[in-house]
């Protein structure tokens, strides 16, 4: 049920920027929105870790942001990413870790805005 709810989620939302993924880093879900701002194919980033295909850097160390969306279920921030032709791109970036029926842990990243240098 609830790898089900979070594939309706996404759908609904393709158009925005939502990529879904393990505490492990491995993409389980990626939007058109993304596909559009990364240059990254769904079928490419799927099953890959989100540290190779975007390069994240965090204003805090990546266990500190875990740790707090562990604990709050929530953790808000600018992330610097990157496309994969280089270029930086700056988010204001939501994680989440939804109460899906079952389990399991699981980060929704919502971005909501961002700009290129």
């Amino acid at each position: 049920m609830g790898e089900q709810l979070l594939d309706e989620i996404v759908r609904v939302l393709d158009d925005g920027n939502i990529i879904a993924y393990g505490f492990d880093g491995v993409v389980t879900r990626w939007s058109k929105g993304c596909e559009e701002l990364y240059g990254w194919r769904r079928d490419e980033a799927i099953g890959r870790p989100l540290q190779h295909l975007l390069r994240p850097i965090f204003p805090m160390p990546l266990q500190a942001v875990y740790d707090e969306v562990r604990d709050r279920g929530i953790w808000m921030g600018e992330v610097t990413h990157h496309h994969r032709d280089g270029r930086t791109i700056y988010l204001a970036s939501k994680l989440i870790s939804p109460a899906l029926p079952g389990g399991g842990p699981m980060t929704v990243k919502s971005l909501r805005s961002y700009r290129f240098p």
